[in-house]
């Protein structure tokens, strides 16, 4: 056959030998499953993920295939030049909220509090200066399910969706505020920001809306979210 057929339970490559015309079947010899050849046919053209599977030229993602399972990692991406400005605004920030504090403190202890939310804001303005430098994200995609892991300076999660509760996979505008630490992760990243907030990669189901790759590039960003919509549109057409 002139294109791959992917086994939507274990997502390898059926062999042309186990796909029958006739009776319109196709056996996966990965894990012995039978679907309808003509599905299998709809999903892949549906999908297209031969034209995607490679990351763009120059990304950081790390793409790794290992049996049933793919996983694409974001590795942190450490000190970039653009965060100095952010990084010295930080330290003025906080080195004047200590002067004001100690200075209201010598008159009353009482007023020196006023000072809690401004310290709030340069505790979450220090801590997404930190996690934009040194979080890391990983998918892992399995037979059924997708697995998206965050590691930060804060804490490590893992949330794990079922293919079929997945609604959908696209960007999706996060507003953001002076409490919400992320936006001092996204200061310098004009290119996706807007009056409606930052444009991230999403993950929705019927009762919530996780954001990832936050630290990715736009270009990053776009091939991750074709990619998984990609993977969710095959098993959900199969």
């Amino acid at each position: 056959m002139s294109t791959n057929l992917i086994c939507p339970h274990c997502h390898a490559v059926i062999d042309p030998a186990k796909v029958n015309v006739a009776t319109d079947l196709a056996q996966c010899a990965s894990c012995n499953s039978i679907h309808q050849l003509s599905k299998l046919m709809e999903a892949r053209s549906i999908s297209s993920l031969d034209d995607i599977t490679d990351p763009p030229r120059g990304s950081r993602i790390i793409f790794r295939k290992s049996g049933d399972k793919m996983e694409i990692q974001l590795p942190k991406k450490g000190f970039q030049p653009a965060q100095l400005g952010l990084i010295l605004f930080a330290t003025f920030w906080l080195g004047f909220i200590s002067f004001w504090t100690w200075g209201a403190a010598q008159g009353s202890v009482f007023f020196a509090l006023f000072s809690i939310p401004f310290w709030v804001v340069g505790v979450f303005m220090v801590i997404g200066i930190i996690n934009n430098m040194y979080e890391e994200q990983q998918i892992i995609i399995g037979r059924n399910s997708i697995l998206l892991e965050k590691k930060s300076i804060e804490k490590t999660t893992s949330t794990e969706y079922e293919m079929e509760e997945i609604y959908s996979v696209e960007r999706q505008s996060q507003k953001l505020n002076s409490f919400n630490k992320n936006t001092f992760r996204f200061t310098f990243n004009s290119n996706n920001y807007s009056q409606k907030g930052i444009m991230l990669p999403a993950i929705t189901t019927g009762s919530e809306t996780e954001f990832f790759f936050e630290n990715a590039s736009s270009a990053e960003q776009e091939w991750i979210v074709k990619f998984l919509s990609a993977w969710v549109k095959r098993y959900q057409k199969s």
